[in-house]
């Protein structure tokens, strides 16, 4: 017994220092193939020790294992993992560099193919990125159809390869539908219908869907970006059924009914004023309404755009005066910029010198401000001037 756990302390120090070693390895080593050969010999020292640690039970009594420092120290449980780690940590580092390396290639391939063409094809187009799904059911049929579009349908790119991006692209609720799912080629297929499985729920689509088109909030006033914003989402809605297989041609006079109902009052008259002028027996179409809409919240864009200019002017002229007016006030005793009545040195004067500058200046005694013209001329009484 002895022996052999002697054996499996040597084969857990084994693989530990391949743990350390691979920790100290500079980047330039860390290729493909280099971490493929430290797989190899991780797979052959842990089947190793996994042989041995079943040997040892097969040979040996339990009480004695029990009693041994293999089994107390939990000497294989802290083996596995340590193995389990190294190992999904190279694997994830190997598919990395796959990926990179395959792009690569693609890279040099599309660019050589190019150069044969005319120079009207060298055109870079934008790349295409795929959003990151987080469970919420209402974005699951655009993640879908662009990551089968992207990812699921492209040849050039293996099983591994595409559950790496598959998991890399998800978060919240999704992503811990298959966090612990190791990354091999087998897997792949198997998340994938997971996740279809769990989201393509047309029925709940269909609800949320539904949900959003009732619950829009009705406009209290006349608002460009409240009427877009109500046309955008009825249309998305509308949109999005249509995606489900629901047929929503025929829904015109209930989608009329309900967006009307949530127009403020105004536009509300001026879309029944709009569409006075049509046959009685003839029921409005969506088409109208949008056209309706379009028309209403451009308009409203472009009143917008000019009362906020008007402001702006009259802002800035009001600014200009008083500026220019601010600038004019200039106190008659020190001539610096304050009115009399804040001047400190005028305040520090004596009484009679003060009364004899208000007199000799004309001015008011109550606001030492500059006397009306009807004062000067004794037309009106100084106790019934409320100017001051």
């Amino acid at each position: 017994m002895d022996s052999i756990i002697n054996l499996q302390r040597e084969l857990q120090k084994a693989i530990e220092k391949a743990v350390t070693n691979y920790k100290k390895s500079p980047k330039d080593r860390i290729t493909p193939e280099y971490l493929e050969t430290r797989l190899e010999n991780l797979d052959r020292d842990w089947q190793s020790f996994h042989s041995n640690h079943s040997k040892l039970y097969q040979t040996c009594k339990i009480d004695e294992i029990s009693a041994s420092s293999y089994h107390t120290d939990e000497v294989y449980d802290h083996t596995e993992d340590t193995y389990i780690f190294f190992k999904s940590t190279m694997k994830a580092e190997l598919n990395r560099l796959l990926i990179l390396r395959t792009d690569r290639s693609a890279s040099v391939k599309s660019t050589n193919s190019g150069e044969s063409k005319s120079n009207s094809s060298f055109v870079k187009l934008p790349k295409i990125s795929i959003p990151t799904f987080s469970g919420n059911y209402s974005e699951w049929p655009t993640f879908r159809d662009l990551f089968v579009s992207l990812v699921d349908k492209n040849s050039s790119l293996d099983n591994v390869q595409k559950l790496h991006y598959l998991k890399g692209q998800l978060s919240g609720e999704a992503e811990q539908l298959i966090r612990h799912t190791p990354i091999t080629a087998d897997n792949y297929d198997q998340c994938w219908d997971l996740l279809v499985k769990r989201y393509n729920n047309k029925r709940y689509l269909a609800n949320c869907i539904l949900k959003k088109l009732f619950s829009q909030k009705r406009l209290n006033f006349e608002s460009a970006s409240g009427l877009k914003e109500l046309l955008d989402n009825t249309s998305e809605c509308l949109s999005s059924l249509n995606n489900l297989g629901v047929q929503v041609s025929t829904w015109d006079i209930i989608i009329i009914h309900i967006v009307t109902f949530k127009l403020d009052d105004e536009s509300r008259k001026q879309w029944e004023l709009h569409i006075a002028g049509v046959d009685s027996d003839t029921l409005p179409t969506l088409d109208q309404l949008k056209d309706f809409l379009e028309n209403r919240f451009r308009a409203l864009e472009f009143v917008d755009t000019r009362k906020s200019q008007h402001n702006v002017n009259q802002t800035n002229h009001k600014a200009f005066l008083a500026t220019n007016n601010g600038s004019s006030i200039r106190c008659e005793f020190c001539r610096e910029v304050h009115k009399l009545c804040f001047c400190k040195k005028f305040a520090k004067q004596d009484y009679e010198s003060r009364r004899e500058f208000v007199v000799k200046n004309r001015m008011c005694f109550n606001c030492l401000g500059e006397q009306p013209r009807d004062y000067l001329f004794g037309k009106t009484n100084r106790r019934k001037q409320t100017n001051c």
